[in-house]
């Protein structure tokens, strides 16, 4: 089965273009639940709106997100990748969330995807110590 075509009107003048994407999103309420793309016959239908609002909010790194994961269960890695990219790009930084999301199962093996999250993932820092009192210049006074 096919999925319909989903037309989302172009931002009307006296409005800017997210309040159009946000007025198409009440459908897909469920989306970010695994609702949509739960269904298989709905995911060709979920990744077309994702692609729609990735357009209308080009800087939104979550619109970005969803894409990725919608083009990952739509078993298109490659896009998948370039999308979580432009996600990491605009801002995406919930790692934790990144690791457990059952949309990016595909992905996880993949060594773009591997290589995506080492550049993109923090570093974690180490305490440095303090240079003006070195441990050795330390007196405990009783």
């Amino acid at each position: 089965a096919r999925a319909q075509s989903l037309d989302l009107p172009d931002a009307e003048p006296a409005k800017p273009r997210e309040e159009v994407a946000l007025r198409h999103l009440d459908a897909f309420d469920q989306r970010g639940k695994g609702g949509i793309n739960a269904l298989p016959l709905l995911r060709g239908q979920a990744l077309e709106v994702d692609r729609r609002l990735a357009e209308l909010l080009p800087e939104d790194a979550v619109v970005h997100y969803n894409l990725a994961c919608s083009l990952a269960r739509n078993e298109l890695p490659a896009e998948a990748v370039a999308e979580l990219r432009r996600a990491f790009e605009h801002g995406y930084d919930d790692f934790e969330h990144l690791e457990l999301d059952a949309d990016l199962e595909l992905l996880r093996g993949d060594e773009r995807y591997k290589s995506l999250v080492v550049e993109f993932q923090p570093k974690p820092t180490r305490r440095k110590k303090n240079p003006a009192m070195p441990a050795s210049r330390i007196f405990w006074w009783y």
